[in-house]
């Protein structure tokens, strides 16, 4: 049981991760081309997920936007990490008073919030996957930034970073060979919750109209465009829903599992 959230978030994350590549590779059908079947079909052994009101097989197109958001939420999380990974080492590793600026830009941005600077930027570049990449990668950038710096300020006085100093070690070797493999593990649970984030940010973007643009689906768009036939054919929204819900889900519940696997506090109370 104390592995149970590890567990299922590593078994969801490996099944929606799995389905996202399989639809990059892979679709039952056309998703963007209107099929023979009648429009508002139900789930059936033809269409398991239904049709929509183009006659579009819904699972296909489940299929297809996973890899979409999957894609945007990842490289925008990794971006925001190296970044804020990167200002965050240096404010805690350097010190003095270019630290203590690199420390209140990272505070001046997490005063900002994500949703409205996520907004603003994609307002601002237009609608697109990069412009969701670069806003994802923006409000994540701080939270990376602070957990770095808070690992380095704790690490840099520790007794095997003064010897590796004493050795002639630079700032660059200590940082990346002595310091951050100690601070990896923070920072992976970190990408893991923030990556559940993005995924409904490029979602909640997307419904908006601000993120993957027609033909291409997306989880976020499928749903607005359902929202209307609900009534008449609510599997075109309910899968999609599910799809989403599952994917965030598992990667939230593996950052928690990590969380505790890699805490040695918690592993000291339950004796492991």
């Amino acid at each position: 049981m104390r592995n149970a959230s590890l567990y299922l978030g590593a078994v969801l994350c490996a099944i929606t991760v799995g389905a996202a590549l399989l639809g990059a590779l892979w679709t039952p059908y056309d998703p963007l081309r209107p099929e023979v079947a009648p429009a508002y079909s139900p789930p059936s052994l033809l269409h398991p997920f239904g049709t929509d009101w183009f006659g579009r097989d819904t699972l296909s197109r489940v299929l297809a936007a996973m890899p979409v958001g999957l894609r945007v939420a990842a490289v925008g999380t990794a971006l925001g990490g190296a970044v804020g990974t990167a200002l965050g080492a240096a404010s805690g590793l350097v010190g003095g008073a270019v630290g203590e600026a690199l420390g209140s830009v990272i505070n001046l941005l997490l005063s900002f919030p994500p949703v409205l600077l996520a907004l603003l930027l994609v307002t601002v570049l237009g609608p697109g996957e990069g412009s969701v990449v670069l806003a994802i990668g923006l409000f994540n950038l701080p939270y990376f930034g602070r957990l770095a710096r808070a690992s380095f300020l704790e690490l840099r006085g520790r007794a095997f970073v003064e010897a590796a100093r004493a050795c002639g070690a630079g700032p660059v070797r200590i940082a990346l060979v002595h310091i951050l493999p100690n601070a990896a593990g923070p920072l992976l649970v970190q990408g893991t919750s923030s990556l559940a984030f993005a995924l409904l940010s490029e979602a909640g973007l997307s419904y908006l109209g601000l993120g993957t643009q027609p033909p291409y689906p997306s989880l976020g768009r499928m749903l607005k465009e359902a929202q209307q036939y609900f009534i008449l054919a609510p599997w075109t929204a309910i899968f999609p829903g599910l799809a989403l819900v599952a994917t965030v889900l598992g990667f939230n519940l593996l950052g928690d599992g990590l969380g505790a696997r890699l805490d040695p506090r918690l592993r000291r109370i339950h004796g492991r």
